[in-house]
Formats: C-alpha cells, structure tokens, sequence
C-alpha cells in the first residue's frame, strides 16, 4: 500500500481520516453528493492536496496545485479516528510518509 497511488481522505465532520490504497477506491467509496457538499479533503500519498473534478455522474481526482498551503500534515492533529491498514495503520506512521515537507 506505500504507493504513489495511495489516497487520503479526510471528512471534517467525523474527524476521520480513511486511508485508500487508489483513487478508483477512494471515489468508489465517497457519494458524488458529499464531495459535492464538500464533506471530504482529499490527499495524495506525498501529503499535497487533492481536488475532485465532476464529469458527468462521478468525479476524479487530480492534483490541486493553487492550494499549496492546503496538506496533509496540516490537518493531522484534527485526526480523531484513523482507517488505515499497515503500513499506514497509525498517525506516526503517515506522518513519516508524507513529512513535514509540505508545511
């Protein structure tokens, strides 16, 4: 799962950061109604921001480079319940993945 496909997901309301081993599961589990809502923060394997893109009925993901001071990292300590398999089965775990390179 240390992939470069690995995605993030964050939802703001639950505190709860979802760990997906792609995007096509990441999309697959998150209903084109709450991320129209915008409910969910996406995040890359590296940590940088991801922005849903609607086309269509669904939506993908691509990278959100004018959000530059938007990352992972930034919004670990708002963490308060983790859905991860190994290797990124804690929030030191993923800390390590991503860094602090995006702060």
């Amino acid at each position: 799962m240390r992939s470069t496909q690995t995605v993030f997901v964050f939802s703001p309301d639950a505190g709860q950061l979802t760990v997906y081993p792609n995007p096509a599961q990441a999309t697959a589990a998150c209903a084109v109604a709450d991320v129209r809502a915008q409910r969910y923060l996406f995040f890359a394997a590296d940590g940088g921001p991801l922005r849903p893109e609607f086309e269509g009925e669904g939506y993908f993901l691509r990278l959100w480079a004018s959000c530059a001071s938007c990352s992972l990292p930034q919004i670990l300590h708002e963490v308060r319940e983790l859905r991860g398999a190994p290797p990124f089965d804690s929030l030191e775990a993923i800390r390590q993945q991503v860094g602090t390179q995006l702060r």
